[in-house]
Protein backbone atom coordinates (compact mmCIF):
# COMPACT_ATOMS: atom_id res chain seq x y z
CA UNK A 1 0.00 0.00 0.00
CA UNK A 2 1.35 3.28 -1.18
CA UNK A 3 2.00 5.54 1.68
CA UNK A 4 0.87 9.75 0.95
CA UNK A 5 2.17 12.66 3.04
CA UNK A 6 -0.22 14.11 5.11
CA UNK A 7 -1.44 17.94 4.22
CA UNK A 8 0.06 19.57 7.55
CA UNK A 9 3.26 17.53 6.99
CA UNK A 10 3.11 18.75 3.13
CA UNK A 11 2.52 22.21 4.70
CA UNK A 12 6.01 22.04 6.61
CA UNK A 13 7.84 20.16 4.23
CA UNK A 14 7.11 23.23 1.69
CA UNK A 15 7.73 26.07 3.80
CA UNK A 16 10.91 24.26 5.19
CA UNK A 17 11.93 23.97 0.77
CA UNK A 18 11.40 27.53 0.94
CA UNK A 19 13.02 28.61 3.83
CA UNK A 20 16.21 26.86 2.67
CA UNK A 21 16.19 27.98 -1.03
CA UNK A 22 15.79 31.61 0.48
CA UNK A 23 18.66 31.69 3.06
CA UNK A 24 21.50 33.37 2.27
CA UNK A 25 24.80 32.53 3.41
CA UNK A 26 25.67 34.95 6.00
CA UNK A 27 28.67 37.26 5.02
CA UNK A 28 31.78 36.00 6.39
CA UNK A 29 34.09 39.32 8.04
CA UNK A 30 37.03 39.47 6.80
CA UNK A 31 40.28 39.29 9.25
CA UNK A 32 41.22 42.46 10.84
CA UNK A 33 45.12 42.03 11.11
CA UNK A 34 47.92 44.40 11.36
CA UNK A 35 51.08 45.33 9.31
CA UNK A 36 54.15 44.69 10.82
CA UNK A 37 57.20 46.49 10.07
CA UNK A 38 59.93 43.84 11.39
CA UNK A 39 60.88 42.88 7.59
CA UNK A 40 61.48 44.60 4.33
CA UNK A 41 60.69 44.10 0.65
CA UNK A 42 63.43 44.32 -1.24
CA UNK A 43 62.58 44.96 -4.55
CA UNK A 44 61.25 41.72 -5.62
CA UNK A 45 57.40 42.13 -7.81
CA UNK A 46 53.90 41.36 -7.39
CA UNK A 47 54.09 37.32 -6.57
CA UNK A 48 51.31 35.12 -6.26
CA UNK A 49 49.57 34.17 -3.21
CA UNK A 50 51.06 34.56 0.36
CA UNK A 51 54.24 33.40 2.10
CA UNK A 52 53.62 32.44 6.11
CA UNK A 53 57.64 32.82 7.61
CA UNK A 54 59.39 32.45 10.51
CA UNK A 55 61.64 35.29 11.82
CA UNK A 56 64.01 33.33 14.22
CA UNK A 57 65.20 36.04 16.80
CA UNK A 58 67.96 35.33 19.30
CA UNK A 59 65.26 35.70 22.00
CA UNK A 60 62.15 33.56 20.48
CA UNK A 61 60.68 32.81 17.12
CA UNK A 62 57.51 34.74 15.65
CA UNK A 63 55.34 34.47 12.46
CA UNK A 64 54.81 37.16 10.03
CA UNK A 65 52.86 37.03 6.54
CA UNK A 66 54.28 38.07 3.71
CA UNK A 67 51.48 39.15 1.14
CA UNK A 68 53.03 39.13 -1.98
CA UNK A 69 50.17 40.31 -4.59
CA UNK A 70 49.89 43.32 -2.60
CA UNK A 71 53.52 43.90 -1.17
CA UNK A 72 52.42 43.78 2.53
CA UNK A 73 54.10 42.42 5.67
CA UNK A 74 51.49 40.89 8.56
CA UNK A 75 51.83 39.83 11.88
CA UNK A 76 50.39 36.58 13.28
CA UNK A 77 48.89 37.46 16.60
CA UNK A 78 49.67 34.00 18.06
CA UNK A 79 48.88 33.98 21.85
CA UNK A 80 51.67 31.10 22.04
CA UNK A 81 54.68 32.34 22.78
CA UNK A 82 57.88 31.10 20.57
CA UNK A 83 55.20 30.43 17.17
CA UNK A 84 57.42 29.06 14.60
CA UNK A 85 57.57 26.17 11.72
CA UNK A 86 54.44 27.64 10.15
CA UNK A 87 52.31 25.51 7.81
CA UNK A 88 49.20 26.50 5.32
CA UNK A 89 46.42 24.05 5.79
CA UNK A 90 45.13 22.80 2.19
CA UNK A 91 42.47 25.56 1.83
CA UNK A 92 44.90 28.13 3.38
CA UNK A 93 42.53 29.23 6.30
CA UNK A 94 44.64 27.63 9.25
CA UNK A 95 48.08 27.08 9.68
CA UNK A 96 49.82 24.64 12.30
CA UNK A 97 52.73 25.70 14.18
CA UNK A 98 55.09 25.25 16.63
CA UNK A 99 54.98 26.71 19.92
CA UNK A 100 56.74 26.71 23.60
CA UNK A 101 54.84 25.22 26.84
CA UNK A 102 56.28 24.86 29.86
CA UNK A 103 56.46 20.97 28.74
CA UNK A 104 58.19 21.77 25.28
CA UNK A 105 57.20 22.70 21.85
CA UNK A 106 54.13 21.27 21.22
CA UNK A 107 52.07 21.54 17.90
CA UNK A 108 49.22 23.74 17.39
CA UNK A 109 46.48 24.81 14.79
CA UNK A 110 44.82 28.31 14.40
CA UNK A 111 42.97 30.59 11.58
CA UNK A 112 45.97 31.87 9.39
CA UNK A 113 45.11 35.30 11.20
CA UNK A 114 44.96 34.29 14.92
CA UNK A 115 41.71 33.24 16.60
CA UNK A 116 40.54 29.33 17.12
CA UNK A 117 43.67 28.30 18.64
CA UNK A 118 43.87 24.38 19.09
CA UNK A 119 47.00 22.47 20.35
CA UNK A 120 47.06 19.54 18.54
CA UNK A 121 49.95 17.33 21.02
CA UNK A 122 50.20 16.94 24.53
CA UNK A 123 53.46 15.89 25.34
CA UNK A 124 56.54 15.84 27.41
CA UNK A 125 58.84 15.38 24.62
CA UNK A 126 60.12 17.77 21.44
CA UNK A 127 57.05 17.99 18.49
CA UNK A 128 58.77 19.85 15.50
CA UNK A 129 58.64 20.34 11.71
CA UNK A 130 54.65 20.42 11.57
CA UNK A 131 52.82 20.43 7.91
CA UNK A 132 48.96 19.48 6.64
CA UNK A 133 48.27 16.36 5.11
CA UNK A 134 46.50 16.54 1.56
CA UNK A 135 43.07 16.02 2.76
CA UNK A 136 43.09 18.52 5.79
CA UNK A 137 42.21 16.11 8.50
CA UNK A 138 45.67 15.57 10.33
CA UNK A 139 49.00 17.54 10.90
CA UNK A 140 52.61 15.23 10.72
CA UNK A 141 55.43 16.22 13.00
CA UNK A 142 58.47 14.15 14.39
CA UNK A 143 58.10 13.66 18.19
CA UNK A 144 61.69 13.12 19.78
CA UNK A 145 62.11 11.39 22.76
CA UNK A 146 64.72 12.13 25.84
CA UNK A 147 67.58 10.10 23.85
CA UNK A 148 67.07 12.54 20.78
CA UNK A 149 65.58 10.20 18.25
CA UNK A 150 62.52 10.80 17.02
CA UNK A 151 59.91 9.32 14.64
CA UNK A 152 56.97 10.57 12.25
CA UNK A 153 53.71 10.95 14.02
CA UNK A 154 50.55 12.31 12.72
CA UNK A 155 47.09 13.99 15.21
CA UNK A 156 43.96 14.41 14.06
CA UNK A 157 43.13 18.20 13.84
CA UNK A 158 40.13 17.83 15.83
CA UNK A 159 39.11 16.82 19.60
CA UNK A 160 40.11 14.32 20.77
CA UNK A 161 43.39 14.89 18.30
CA UNK A 162 44.03 11.37 18.37
CA UNK A 163 48.00 10.36 17.35
CA UNK A 164 49.05 7.44 15.54
CA UNK A 165 52.90 6.79 14.79
CA UNK A 166 54.01 6.82 11.17
CA UNK A 167 57.78 5.76 11.44
CA UNK A 168 59.74 3.09 13.10
CA UNK A 169 62.85 3.06 11.99
CA UNK A 170 64.98 4.29 14.53
CA UNK A 171 67.26 7.51 14.25
CA UNK A 172 66.57 10.87 13.71
CA UNK A 173 63.42 11.90 11.39
CA UNK A 174 62.09 14.81 10.58
CA UNK A 175 60.55 17.23 7.95
CA UNK A 176 57.75 15.04 6.91
CA UNK A 177 55.89 16.17 3.87
CA UNK A 178 52.82 13.85 2.29
CA UNK A 179 52.68 13.40 -1.64
CA UNK A 180 49.82 15.50 -2.69
CA UNK A 181 47.72 11.84 -3.52
CA UNK A 182 48.56 10.88 0.24
CA UNK A 183 50.53 7.95 -0.81
CA UNK A 184 53.98 8.95 -0.63
CA UNK A 185 55.22 10.26 2.91
CA UNK A 186 58.59 12.06 2.52
CA UNK A 187 61.39 12.87 5.40
CA UNK A 188 64.91 13.46 6.17
CA UNK A 189 66.55 10.82 8.27
CA UNK A 190 70.02 10.56 10.15
CA UNK A 191 70.45 7.28 10.34
CA UNK A 192 72.92 6.65 7.52
CA UNK A 193 74.65 9.33 9.65
CA UNK A 194 77.37 11.34 9.28
CA UNK A 195 75.15 13.06 6.83
CA UNK A 196 71.35 13.56 6.45
CA UNK A 197 69.48 12.25 4.06
CA UNK A 198 65.79 12.04 2.15
CA UNK A 199 63.38 8.98 2.24
CA UNK A 200 60.09 8.17 0.45
CA UNK A 201 57.54 5.22 2.32
CA UNK A 202 54.55 4.20 -0.07
CA UNK A 203 52.03 4.15 2.47
CA UNK A 204 50.39 1.77 0.37
CA UNK A 205 53.18 -1.14 -0.25
CA UNK A 206 55.07 0.19 3.17
CA UNK A 207 57.73 -0.09 1.52
CA UNK A 208 60.82 2.54 2.26
CA UNK A 209 63.32 3.74 -0.08
CA UNK A 210 66.15 6.13 0.17
CA UNK A 211 66.95 7.34 -2.98
CA UNK A 212 68.73 10.25 -1.39
CA UNK A 213 71.96 8.78 0.40
CA UNK A 214 75.05 10.25 0.06
CA UNK A 215 77.30 8.93 2.05
CA UNK A 216 78.91 11.94 3.29
CA UNK A 217 76.88 14.68 1.59
CA UNK A 218 73.19 15.71 3.60
CA UNK A 219 70.19 15.75 1.36
CA UNK A 220 67.57 17.20 3.78
CA UNK A 221 64.27 19.39 4.10
CA UNK A 222 62.39 18.12 1.11
CA UNK A 223 59.04 19.70 -0.68
CA UNK A 224 56.89 18.10 -2.85
CA UNK A 225 55.85 20.21 -5.64
CA UNK A 226 51.74 20.80 -6.06
CA UNK A 227 52.05 17.82 -8.92
CA UNK A 228 53.74 15.53 -6.64
CA UNK A 229 55.96 14.56 -10.24
CA UNK A 230 58.98 16.42 -8.13
CA UNK A 231 60.41 17.56 -4.62
CA UNK A 232 63.27 20.20 -3.59
CA UNK A 233 65.76 19.73 -1.38
CA UNK A 234 68.64 21.16 0.08
CA UNK A 235 72.12 19.05 -0.94
CA UNK A 236 74.90 19.93 1.33
CA UNK A 237 78.52 19.46 -0.35
CA UNK A 238 81.22 20.59 1.71
CA UNK A 239 80.77 24.55 2.43
CA UNK A 240 78.51 24.75 -0.54
CA UNK A 241 75.03 24.19 0.50
CA UNK A 242 72.57 24.57 -2.65
CA UNK A 243 68.57 23.46 -3.71
CA UNK A 244 68.43 20.78 -6.24
CA UNK A 245 65.13 18.90 -7.87
CA UNK A 246 64.80 15.34 -7.63
CA UNK A 247 61.75 14.04 -10.24
CA UNK A 248 59.98 10.85 -9.31
CA UNK A 249 59.82 9.61 -12.99
CA UNK A 250 63.69 9.28 -13.78
CA UNK A 251 65.22 9.28 -10.41
CA UNK A 252 67.72 12.00 -11.15
CA UNK A 253 68.58 15.31 -9.26
CA UNK A 254 69.67 18.54 -11.26
CA UNK A 255 71.10 21.79 -9.44
CA UNK A 256 68.38 24.87 -8.90
CA UNK A 257 70.63 27.08 -7.08
CA UNK A 258 74.41 28.10 -7.04
CA UNK A 259 74.59 30.76 -4.63
CA UNK A 260 77.21 31.56 -1.95
CA UNK A 261 77.04 29.97 1.24
CA UNK A 262 73.21 28.54 2.05
CA UNK A 263 70.16 27.80 0.72
CA UNK A 264 67.30 25.73 2.79
CA UNK A 265 63.74 25.70 3.61
CA UNK A 266 62.67 25.79 0.37
CA UNK A 267 58.85 25.67 -0.44
CA UNK A 268 56.67 25.52 -3.85
CA UNK A 269 54.32 28.43 -4.95
CA UNK A 270 50.56 27.12 -5.55
CA UNK A 271 51.15 27.31 -9.20
CA UNK A 272 54.47 25.52 -9.23
CA UNK A 273 56.12 28.05 -11.43
CA UNK A 274 58.20 29.31 -8.06
CA UNK A 275 60.05 28.12 -5.05
CA UNK A 276 60.91 30.02 -2.10
CA UNK A 277 63.88 29.79 0.24
CA UNK A 278 66.34 30.73 2.67
CA UNK A 279 69.59 32.52 2.04
CA UNK A 280 72.81 33.02 4.06
CA UNK A 281 74.14 35.32 1.67
CA UNK A 282 77.06 36.63 3.75
CA UNK A 283 77.88 33.58 5.39
CA UNK A 284 76.91 35.01 8.57
CA UNK A 285 73.76 32.56 9.45
CA UNK A 286 71.73 35.60 8.66
CA UNK A 287 68.96 34.53 6.54
CA UNK A 288 66.88 36.33 3.79
CA UNK A 289 64.20 35.56 1.81
CA UNK A 290 64.53 34.61 -1.93
CA UNK A 291 62.55 33.15 -4.99
CA UNK A 292 63.88 31.31 -7.61
CA UNK A 293 61.16 31.17 -11.08
CA UNK A 294 61.59 28.13 -12.34
CA UNK A 295 61.04 28.66 -16.09
CA UNK A 296 64.56 29.91 -16.06
CA UNK A 297 66.05 29.42 -12.80
CA UNK A 298 66.19 33.43 -12.50
CA UNK A 299 66.67 34.04 -8.65
CA UNK A 300 64.67 37.08 -7.24
CA UNK A 301 65.49 38.87 -3.89
CA UNK A 302 62.17 39.15 -1.84
CA UNK A 303 62.88 40.17 1.86
CA UNK A 304 65.45 40.28 4.60
CA UNK A 305 65.24 41.11 8.50
CA UNK A 306 67.39 42.10 11.46
CA UNK A 307 67.18 38.38 12.26
CA UNK A 308 67.24 35.22 10.02
CA UNK A 309 63.93 34.03 7.99
CA UNK A 310 63.79 30.50 8.29
CA UNK A 311 60.53 27.89 8.14
CA UNK A 312 58.07 28.59 5.55
CA UNK A 313 54.95 27.80 4.05
CA UNK A 314 52.99 29.26 0.72
CA UNK A 315 49.32 29.44 -0.03
CA UNK A 316 47.16 31.48 -2.19
CA UNK A 317 46.23 35.26 -0.91
CA UNK A 318 43.71 35.32 1.34
CA UNK A 319 41.40 38.34 1.93
CA UNK A 320 41.65 40.56 4.99
CA UNK A 321 41.48 44.06 6.59
CA UNK A 322 44.28 46.31 7.80
CA UNK A 323 43.88 47.22 11.34
CA UNK A 324 44.84 50.86 12.01
CA UNK A 325 48.13 51.94 13.46
CA UNK A 326 47.77 53.23 16.68
CA UNK A 327 51.00 54.24 17.15
CA UNK A 328 51.22 56.16 14.03
CA UNK A 329 54.12 58.35 15.22
CA UNK A 330 56.16 55.23 16.26
CA UNK A 331 57.64 53.07 13.03
CA UNK A 332 58.81 50.20 15.59
CA UNK A 333 55.04 49.37 17.23
CA UNK A 334 51.44 49.44 15.51
CA UNK A 335 49.85 49.05 18.88
CA UNK A 336 51.17 50.42 22.16
CA UNK A 337 51.67 47.31 24.42
CA UNK A 338 52.82 47.36 27.71
CA UNK A 339 55.13 50.48 27.78
CA UNK A 340 52.94 52.66 25.00
CA UNK A 341 53.99 54.07 22.17
CA UNK A 342 57.71 55.16 21.64
CA UNK A 343 59.07 52.86 24.24
CA UNK A 344 60.05 49.70 23.44
CA UNK A 345 58.61 46.53 25.06
CA UNK A 346 62.15 45.73 25.89
CA UNK A 347 62.73 42.80 28.66
CA UNK A 348 66.32 42.58 29.34
CA UNK A 349 65.97 40.40 31.85
CA UNK A 350 63.52 38.00 30.44
CA UNK A 351 61.04 37.75 33.55
CA UNK A 352 58.08 38.63 31.23
CA UNK A 353 57.83 42.47 32.89
CA UNK A 354 59.28 44.75 30.46
CA UNK A 355 61.63 47.88 31.82
CA UNK A 356 59.53 50.05 31.78
CA UNK A 357 57.82 48.28 34.51
CA UNK A 358 60.29 46.31 35.70
CA UNK A 359 62.16 47.82 39.15
CA UNK A 360 65.32 45.42 38.51
CA UNK A 361 65.16 45.16 34.90
CA UNK A 362 68.63 43.33 35.11
CA UNK A 363 67.41 40.78 37.49
CA UNK A 364 65.03 38.21 36.58
CA UNK A 365 64.12 37.42 39.87
CA UNK A 366 62.96 40.70 41.18
CA UNK A 367 60.81 43.81 39.57
CA UNK A 368 60.21 45.80 42.45
CA UNK A 369 62.10 48.95 42.81
CA UNK A 370 64.42 49.08 46.02
CA UNK A 371 64.95 45.40 46.49
CA UNK A 372 67.30 44.92 43.47
CA UNK A 373 70.34 44.74 45.57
Amino acid sequence: MRRYLQPSYLITLLFGVLANTMNVAPCRAQPLIRQANDVSLIGAPSLPGMLAITIDRSNGRIIRYIDLENRKVLEFPSPVPGAGYPFFSPDGESIAFVGVTRRGPEIFTSGWAGGGVQRVTFNSVIDGTPSWSPSGDEVLYFSQNRKYKSEIYASRTTAPFTRSQITKVGGGNTTPRESPDERHLLYTTDRYAPAWNICVIDQVTRKETCPLRGGKTSNCRANWSPDGSQFVFTLERGPRVDLYLYTMGTNKSEQLTSLSHKEYDAVWSPDGQYIAFAHDPSGAERYDLKVVRLSDKTVIPVAKASSSIRYMSWSNARPYTIAADLCPGDPTKTKPGTCGCGIPDTDTDEDSVPNCIDGCPSQPQKYRAGACN
